[in-house]
């Protein structure tokens, strides 16, 4: 698998924010060897003028991206909600191509983002050690940092992943819940030792309050014991 691995994008209505997004990662010197997958979510209200309007200048911006070695357009007619959006557009494009970068509309990226991510994809493809490729590091930035660093909490704004990892993929919140309640040394790895509380985000996953699927591999990571390598400095930046 030494080629470049193919680029997820999951958009919805924000046409502003997806073209600053491509705009970025067109800068990128892999971009025109890359291919491109774009999931476009469906209206949550397909009475709503300004929302379907909002989704048709996206899809527009995405019809007319030709700076990519190809640009695929998925244009979903009902909406499935991020959650579903990525669980199922991953899983179809990782089964595909055997590992995945995953981007969604509200980053812009370096220009050596797809450098990293296909670099370090390829050099830890094999270690069982390694859960994904992260790329937003705005916790450890600076000289007296490493250029690149592991640590056991996982990454969600620009990711990258392998079909063999992906495969280990919990959906089911409460199943979770229940390992983690009944191991405290988990729990606590969990919650990153206390660096946040994933857990009451999970306890609303499981009461549906709240449809994450990034709590969700960030569990399956934790489970796994498995690591994410970052960079130094963040190579993404979430735009508002």
């Amino acid at each position: 698998m030494n080629k470049l691995a193919p680029i997820v994008i999951f958009v919805f209505k924000r046409p502003r924010h997806t073209q600053s997004l491509l705009n970025s990662l067109a800068q990128c010197d892999e971009a025109k060897f890359s291919e491109v997958v774009i999931y476009s979510d469906g209206p949550k209200n397909p009475e709503d003028v300004e929302e379907t309007g909002a989704i048709d200048q996206v899809r527009e911006i995405c019809i007319k991206e030709d700076r990519f070695k190809s640009v695929k357009l998925i244009k979903q007619e009902k909406n499935h909600g991020l959650a579903n959006s990525i669980i199922s557009g991953v899983s179809n494009v990782i089964e595909e191509y055997g590992k995945v970068i995953v981007l969604e509309d509200d980053l812009i990226v370096s220009p050596f983002f797809l450098d990293y991510m296909n670099s370090a994809l390829i050099k830890y493809e094999f270690d069982e050690n390694v859960g994904q490729i992260g790329a937003c590091n705005f916790f450890a930035c600076g000289d007296k940092y490493p250029n690149a660093f592991f640590i056991p909490i996982p990454d969600c704004l620009g990711w990258a992943t392998w079909e063999k990892n992906w495969k280990s993929f919990i959906k089911d919140s409460q199943v979770i819940f229940d390992a983690l309640d009944k191991d405290p040394e988990l729990a606590s790895r969990f919650n990153g030792y206390g660096s946040y509380d994933f857990i009451s985000l999970l306890k609303s996953n499981v009461q549906r309050k709240v449809d994450s699927w990034a709590i969700l591999w960030h569990a399956t990571c934790i489970l796994n014991n498995w690591l994410t390598l970052y960079p130094n400095p963040s190579i993404t930046n979430h735009i508002e």
